[in-house]
């Protein structure tokens, strides 16, 4: 049996209450947009990069997330080549680093860290190969961490209210 939200005249001022909030919940989801977000950081002047790096970042979805995640997957172990010839299944693992490298390429605007100027500059082939030889491994994790922070990851997403 479906229970009607919609208040009767017979209402308590709770019910009706209640009834407005899931209307006004139902009207906030249906004016809602995608979710997106950018931020602009910058890494601090250091050696090699006296100027520091204005960054334009912005939040990955959950599908980019996913596929990130996929990306850096590696074999657990060398036996694992043994395995894929005699047909089995190979372990794998996600490398934090290179997880890390890829949240960081695939998360910024701003340089565009794939640009084949800059790629050819660090004579490299890939946005991840240039961010490997820029940035110190603290930089790339507190980047990825500011990225993973406004695609949702911070903690900070949930208020309560009062019932």
């Amino acid at each position: 049996m479906a229970r009607s939200t919609a208040p009767t005249q017979d209402a308590t001022p709770e019910q009706i209450e209640e009834a407005q909030e899931e209307k006004s919940a139902l009207d906030v989801l249906l004016g809602a947009s995608e979710a997106k977000q950018t931020a602009v950081i910058k890494l601090k002047p250091r050696q090699g990069l006296e100027a520091g790096l204005p960054m334009t970042i912005r939040s990955l979805s959950d599908r980019e997330f996913r596929n990130l995640s996929t990306q850096a997957e590696v074999p657990v172990n060398a036996l694992n080549r043994r395995a894929r010839r005699a047909g089995e299944t190979a372990d794998t693992e996600i490398d934090p680093g290179l997880f890390l490298r890829l949240v960081v390429s695939a998360g910024t605007q701003d340089p565009p860290f794939g640009d084949p100027k800059v790629t050819s500059k660090f004579g490299v082939l890939t946005a991840d190969e240039v961010i490997q030889k820029l940035m110190l491994p603290g930089e790339i994790a507190e980047v990825a961490e500011e990225i993973m922070d406004i695609s949702g990851f911070n903690g900070n997403n949930i208020e309560y209210v009062k019932n």
